[in-house]
């Protein structure tokens, strides 16, 4: 034993693993267990999307890799869809193949993905952090900050976006580093984190980085430029150029199945103003700064969703990044300051003209919704801004500090007076009772009365320190875990996490009902979208679960036409649902006479399909005729990449599969490959000869 410690100890020597970056990278692990505990410990699932949107894709998603199938096609939702395409299902993001690696997904790994991007985004803070102020302590300080902040704890039901926050300081970190050093590893590595932002995270927050980027490249070329130092300048844009080609390389899979969904998408076509100004960082979100637990109720009063409103990055830190903003900066922060500003303007919605204009003149900018989400920015940025003030720290600094704190105390005081005197609270009741409950009887003010008992607590224990001026970073940061800590169990059963549900339970159900057994050759599509579900917490994606064909799903990722169809022609849309998952005809219209057949509910008949003028043009010269009593149709397969049927029919005639025609679908029949045509603007349908038949559709991107 004690040659094993005595190895050890020479081994830590030569090659030495407890550092103290090291240490404080297995304390920022800790503090992810403890601060989310009841998902660390698998006590509650999580909550809203993160539950019902991104766990059944990327079920779907671990299914099909476990069966040495990529997963380009996903039939159980909106009667088909690429969901390789999809940006925000994780088809192509490498983090979700490595848990796949592990099997199926299960609603434990969903929790365990959440909290592996809220430590690595601690890591990536503290590089970052580290860059600047080369301080271990300081860094420490910012990335604690930086992983519980708002849009951690108000978004953790949506993955993208922690996906993409938790990557945003390392790409920054090796963007900026690109500049003064020539090693590749910092090309190569910024590469791979920016493509993992790309292929796991949400758009907007890779467009807003690019016109960061593109601030820094055009500084960065003026001072190359005055200074003639064009070598230097000859040489960063090689790098910039590389770090560019490697981000693009291992983004290409999801950047050709974005390019090549272009054309069917609705989210690219007539998205409108409306949509871009959709749930604000508003102004009455604010408050979130120093108490984020008023922001869980009440969101007619926020006007915006309660995930969008959460701004909070430790109420010690705004502290400091309030005082920092007299400080003196260097280049680089004030081209980080004066983008956060502007994120900030744009977060707020129509309160300013900001976003308005960016979705009117700049490219890119009239495609994603949430303005909230430019709040990502500020919070990081504000952060780095906030540290400045604490790397400088000096007699000055501290008596502001000390009557900046004294002042907060005094405003936290003055409110709570003011509340009470101007009503009765039901304080006690409300403690006991709702502190988790958003309901008609609970108010703001309650919120914001509790959050400031806390805030008088921890602000006094602060002036003490900051008043006998002992280790004041140490105590920071301890106060800080404190106050992250308390705000994400307030926060948390909003936002994060569902204390109404227990995990073993809901796991159990899940078992039980997953998968569902469906014989196709006798039910319809409509019998199919009423089939009992698993049940809550899960909502509309059950079909994905349960491995259902379904007309019904819960998605942004939309088909113009497939839209279309369910909301303009809806009768027509109801009527084609009492088909099974196929369906044999001889009839057939021209497409422009769907809005008449939808306004005359008695030519309305499930196998009535429509069609372009050239292929309608082309089948309407064709001898088809369909028997009902006599045709028949046997499903033999359905999987998502193949579906194969035999089918032995009296005549020719049409043969239509209820899945979306899209790139990459090809049909055969007795092994011989047939042109697919598209039925009422969707479906796939190709001419079935007499006779036997095997009819396969299969798809391969």
């Amino acid at each position: 034993m004690n040659f094993l410690v005595l190895f050890l100890m020479r081994m830590n020597k030569i090659n030495p693993f407890f550092t103290v970056r090291n240490k404080h990278f297995l304390l920022l692990l800790l503090l992810t267990v403890v601060f989310f505990f009841p998902l660390s410990f698998h006590l509650y699932p999580m909550k809203y999307d993160a539950i019902d949107c991104f766990f059944p894709w990327r079920y779907f998603i671990s299914n099909e890799l476990n069966q040495g199938r990529f997963p380009f096609w996903n039939p159980y939702q909106d009667l088909g869809y690429p969901i390789s395409s999809d940006p925000s299902s994780g088809a192509w993001y490498p983090i979700v193949w490595f848990f796949c690696l592990f099997g199926k997904y299960s609603i434990y790994t969903i929790s365990l993905e959440y909290l592996l991007h809220v430590f690595l985004a601690g890591i990536g803070g503290y590089l970052l952090f580290q860059y600047f102020y080369k301080n271990n302590s300081i860094s420490l300080f910012g990335a604690i900050a930086y992983m519980t902040s708002g849009v951690f704890i108000g978004n953790a039901q949506h993955l993208p976006y922690i996906v993409s926050v938790c990557w945003l300081p390392f790409v920054i970190l090796f963007f900026l580093k690109l500049k003064a050093e020539i090693k590749i590893s910092s090309i190569i590595f910024g590469g791979i984190t920016l493509s993992l932002m790309i292929t796991g995270g949400y758009p907007a927050f890779v467009i807003i980085l690019f016109y960061m980027f593109t601030i820094f490249f055009i500084v960065y070329t003026y001072n190359f430029i005055i200074t003639k130092s064009f070598n230097a300048f000859y040489q960063w844009i090689f790098r910039v150029g590389l770090f560019t080609v490697v981000a693009i390389i291992f983004s290409s899979g999801l950047f050709y199945s974005v390019y090549i969904v272009q054309p069917y998408l609705s989210r690219l076509n007539g998205f409108t103003l409306e949509n871009a100004l959709y749930s604000p960082f508003s102004l009455q979100s604010f408050i979130s700064f120093i108490a984020p637990y008023a922001t869980s109720i009440r969101s007619e009063y926020f006007n915006s969703d309660l995930s969008m409103r959460n701004g909070y990055f430790g109420l010690i830190p705004f502290m400091f990044f309030l005082l920092s903003l007299f400080s003196k900066m260097s280049s680089n922060l004030k081209i980080l300051f004066w983008f956060s500003i502007f994120c900030l303007t744009a977060s707020v919605g129509d309160l300013l003209p900001v976003r308005s204009f960016l979705f009117k003149y700049v490219p890119m900018m009239n495609v994603f919704r949430f303005p909230s989400v430019f709040r990502g920015f500020f919070i990081l940025i504000s952060l780095l801004i906030g540290l400045n003030f604490l790397a400088n720290l000096d007699e000055v600094k501290i008596k502001r500090l000390k009557y900046l704190t004294l002042s907060l105390i005094g405003l936290f005081v003055i409110f709570i007076l003011i509340s009470r005197m101007n009503g009765y609270l039901n304080f006690g009741h409300f403690i006991k009772n709702d502190i988790h409950t958003d309901s008609d009887t609970i108010s703001i003010r309650q919120h914001l009365v509790l959050s400031s008992l806390i805030s008088i607590l921890l602000l006094s224990v602060y002036f003490f320190i900051i008043y006998k001026k002992k280790k004041i970073l140490k105590w920071s940061t301890i106060l800080l875990v404190l106050n992250c800590f308390i705000t994400i169990q307030l926060v948390g059963p909003f936002t994060v996490y569902s204390p109404e549900f227990n995990l073993k339970e809901i796991t159990e159900n899940f078992n039980q009902k997953v998968p569902l057994q469906i014989d196709y050759n006798t039910i319809s599509i409509k019998e199919v979208d009423h089939l009992q579900g698993i049940g809550k917490p899960f909502w509309k994606n059950e079909g994905m679960l349960q491995e259902i064909l379904t007309s019904k799903g819960f998605n942004s990722f939309s088909f113009t036409e497939y839209e279309n169809l369910e909301n303009l022609f809806p009768n027509y849309f109801k009527k084609l649902t009492e088909n099974k998952i196929y369906l044999l005809s001889d009839k057939m219209f021209l497409d422009n006479l769907m809005s008449k057949f939808e306004a005359d509910s008695t030519k309305l008949n499930p196998n009535v399909l429509f069609y372009n003028k050239n292929d309608f043009d082309f089948l309407s010269k064709q001898k088809l005729k369909t028997n009902v009593s006599k045709d028949k149709v046997e499903v033999i397969q359905i999987s998502p990449q193949s579906m194969v049927f035999n089918t032995q029919t009296e005549n020719q005639q049409l043969f239509t599969l209820f899945q979306k025609n899209f790139k990459g679908w090809k049909a055969f029949i007795k092994g011989k490959r047939v042109k697919i045509y598209t039925s009422s603007k969707n479906f796939m349908t190709i001419v079935l000869p007499k006779g036997k038949n095997k009819v396969v559709f299969e798809y391969h991107l």
